[in-house]
């Protein structure tokens, strides 16, 4: 617990797949298709779509095991098989409008999904204190008003300094994660 590990391996005893089931692999990096590969082929395909931090033990394995040349490198598009490769890319599609939230939908209502991302945002803004001067600005605001998110949380008339607060943050956070076009700030959260 508390490291990570590939779920590309060079072996795992309770599964064998022979060479004629050999198929398509998925992983978050791409698509390897190892129908009618031999050996090697497979192994550099399935390299291909694994995490960067994960190449060099696997080369070491396939090499030892004379499934790759001793002289194998790995090529330098694949070093970008990382996480934070990926988070940047999610991101620009998300800017594009290319990748929803939800892509096969969901039973969220708007008020529901712009709750969903305004408690997010609060979510992250009091997680660290540094973080803090983000939620503070938030406060400071007026910040959006939606009286229907904030009915939905039972913010719409708050009673108590505490209620007052919470719906001043809800109401900022609802302003840092409006849609372009529909808030003062419009940051994503």
């Amino acid at each position: 617990q508390g490291r990570w590990i590939s779920n590309i391996r060079w072996n795992y005893g309770h599964t064998t797949i022979p060479r004629h089931l050999r198929d398509i692999f998925v992983t978050e990096y791409g698509v390897a298709d190892l129908r009618g590969k031999s050996d090697e082929e497979c192994i550099i395909a399935m390299l291909s779509i694994c995490d960067a931090q994960f190449h060099a033990p696997l080369v070491a394995e396939a090499v030892q095991a004379r499934k790759l040349p001793a002289d194998f490198r790995i090529p330098a598009a694949w070093s970008a098989n990382t996480a934070n490769t990926l988070r940047e890319r999610q991101r620009k599609a998300r800017a594009q409008g290319l990748l929803p939230d939800y892509p096969f939908g969901s039973d969220f209502d708007v008020v529901e999904l712009r709750l969903l991302a305004a408690l997010g945002w609060l979510r992250k803004a009091t997680a660290t204190p540094r973080a803090w001067p983000s939620l503070l600005a938030a406060l400071a605001s007026p910040g959006a008003s939606e009286p229907q998110a904030l009915a939905r949380m039972g913010l719409a008339t708050p009673h108590s300094l505490r209620e007052r607060l919470l719906a001043r943050a809800l109401r900022g956070a609802l302003a840092r994660t409006a849609p372009s076009g529909q808030g003062s700030q419009g940051e994503a959260a």
